[in-house]
């Protein structure tokens, strides 16, 4: 029996370091979903956007921009700059 999964990318919102993480496709999170990840970059739990497969209109370079203007909770606590859920 063969399980469905997706991979999503994962992207650090403090160095923009990625990472591709399986997700059951029963498990999928809703749109501009943060998730708190150890990062290998920063060394420590930070949160990081993710992007699923059917994410198409994801542009990377914008959301670096918005790293680098400090635009995302970075940690578990932090106050929120923007809303989210108007980021792409």
């Amino acid at each position: 029996m063969s399980r469905a999964v997706t991979y999503s990318n994962f992207y650090c919102t403090q160095c923009t370091n990625k990472i591709s993480l399986p997700r059951k496709n029963s498990k999928q999170r809703e749109r501009n979903h943060l998730k708190n990840i150890y990062c290998i970059k920063c060394k420590e739990e930070v949160n990081h956007y993710e992007v699923r497969s059917c994410d198409h209109d994801f542009v990377f370079d914008v959301f670096a921009e918005k790293v680098a203007a400090k635009e995302f909770k970075t940690k578990k606590g932090d106050a929120i700059i923007e809303k989210i859920s108007k980021v792409f």
